[in-house]
């Protein structure tokens, strides 16, 4: 269980990983800086270990491809994400919260989506594509596609607090690789051009 514990009205806080138990939790401000009448927020988390990710682009494009820059799930407006989120001893975490942050290659243009886990421990997300500068190019069957690689970080979100997730199983058709630094590169189509077939 994580636990963040802050003043609302002060930077005091706590943050840190407790076992598993019942706790009783008694919050004081020993030098009364707070004063009595500031409220103080309470939120204890489940950590996430690890999550299943499922990818659906909205480029029909089934699994990973690699287009010279990287086999990598690749879309172009928005993908659906899905998956299942487990603790460290591989049970389903309830009521976590997953963030996706995916930075563009223009300015400091970025996507934030987060997800929350269902009591199965599921949970389902769409992200949207940041702005691209198509550097990237890949010679399809009619479309000459510009694209950028945007790495798309997956942590928990703890409200104020974001914690990397230890464990990413990438589903990939049949296929499951593991990623263990919390960051997936996507193919991000920026635009593509006709051709001709």
């Amino acid at each position: 269980m994580r636990c963040h514990i802050q003043s609302s009205a002060t930077l005091n806080k706590f943050t840190g990983v407790i076992p598993a138990g019942t706790y009783f939790w008694g919050i004081k401000s020993p030098s009364n800086t707070a004063g009595p009448s500031v409220p103080y927020t309470f939120n204890a988390y489940r950590n996430i270990h690890s999550i299943t990710f499922n990818f659906n682009s909205d480029e029909g494009v089934v699994g990973r491809v690699n287009w010279g820059a990287g086999n990598h799930f690749a879309f172009r407006n928005t993908a659906g994400i899905t998956g299942y989120a487990y603790d460290v001893n591989d049970e389903p975490v309830v009521g976590a919260t997953i963030r996706f942050t995916l930075p563009g290659s223009v300015g400091s243009s970025q996507t934030v989506t987060t997800a929350t886990t269902n009591a199965s421990g599921y949970y389902s997300a769409t992200i949207s594509s940041p702005l691209g500068a198509g550097a990237n190019t890949f010679a399809g069957a009619c479309l000459m596609y510009y694209y950028d690689v945007h790495t798309l970080s997956v942590q928990n979100d703890f409200g104020t607090v974001t914690e990397n997730i230890s464990l990413i199983r990438l589903i990939d058709g049949s296929n499951e690789i593991n990623v263990t630094n919390s960051l997936v590169p996507l193919n991000d189509v920026a635009y593509y051009t006709y051709i001709g077939c």
